[in-house]
């Protein structure tokens, strides 16, 4: 399931008030994902590109939650959890992003 703010928003009202919310995504930089030239240009070009058309050039490479690096995941949380850890992980298939957050109060 993509992680996306209306996921968090559904995980937030099912938990209490300093609930934690436990998720791991796949990296954008797992070796698994398709390294097609336009998804490189774009990843070039992130650091780069400012405001508004930065942010819809990050949701594009994120492929709308499917991956998940730290920006994505703190702004997807943002407001409605605080992140206790954030760490890359290697498994045998993927590099993911394991979280854990807890619920504001």
């Amino acid at each position: 399931m993509p992680l996306n703010r209306s996921l968090v928003t559904r995980v937030a009202g099912w938990l209490k008030p300093g609930g934690r919310f436990a998720f791991t995504t796949v990296d954008p930089e797992s070796p698994d994902v398709p390294r097609t030239p336009s998804r490189r240009v774009a990843s070039a070009l992130l650091p780069v590109v400012p405001g508004g058309a930065g942010r819809r050039l990050h949701e594009r490479l994120m492929a709308g939650g499917m991956y998940g690096d730290a920006r994505w995941i703190e702004s997807q949380l943002k407001g409605l959890f605080t992140i206790e850890s954030l760490e890359r992980y290697q498994s045998d298939v993927h590099l993911h992003r394991r979280c854990v957050a807890r619920k504001a109060a």
